[in-house]
């Protein structure tokens, strides 16, 4: 679907829920009140979460994340797909970050990713270049770090080392 169409419905769907919130239903059976109180995710929940969806779906336009999606490049494009997917989720975004290091991509991209998602996030372009580091150290030491396919630990390391002198060069 199109972001456009996932907006709308997203919206459609909050819209819902919030009349479901302001004017709760009479309950008349013991059944559905216990089935209720047995729930795990409630009306707020829900609406909480589909409030994140539609803040990430507005993102999904900004110029950082278009620059990826019309990219001739496979890779900005897989970027902006894994953005998309991610829901501006901390987790998903760390992980997206990570991958983007050891790719020998710049930092600034990496910043750029980070200020798009929604919310406080609380990772930094060290954190991210920490976490690969790790990566690349997990390997070398025979573990079963993903590096994003069969890929030399030592050139993945060079890439990222290069990520970083270049940024620091920039100031």
């Amino acid at each position: 679907l199109s972001v456009e169409a996932r907006k709308e419905m997203t919206r459609k769907a909050i819209k819902t829920v919030k009349h479901f919130i302001e004017k709760p239903r009479k309950r008349n059976s013991e059944d559905e009140a216990q089935e209720a109180k047995d729930s795990k995710v409630t009306y707020a929940d829900t609406l909480n979460h589909l409030e994140k969806s539609l803040a990430h779906l507005e993102t999904l336009s900004h110029s950082f994340i278009l620059s990826l999606k019309n990219s001739e490049q496979e890779t900005l494009q897989k970027y902006s797909h894994l953005y998309d997917l991610s829901r501006s989720e901390k987790e998903k975004l760390h992980d997206e970050a990570v991958a983007i290091c050891l790719d020998g991509q710049p930092l600034a991209m990496i910043q750029q990713l980070l200020e798009v998602a929604v919310g406080p996030l609380d990772i930094s372009p060290k954190d991210i270049v920490q976490s690969a580091i790790m990566k690349i150290i997990s390997a070398l030491s025979g573990g079963s770090a993903d590096l994003g396919g069969p890929r030399d630990p030592l050139k993945v390391l060079e890439g990222v080392v290069a990520a970083v002198h270049a940024s620091v060069n920039k100031g």
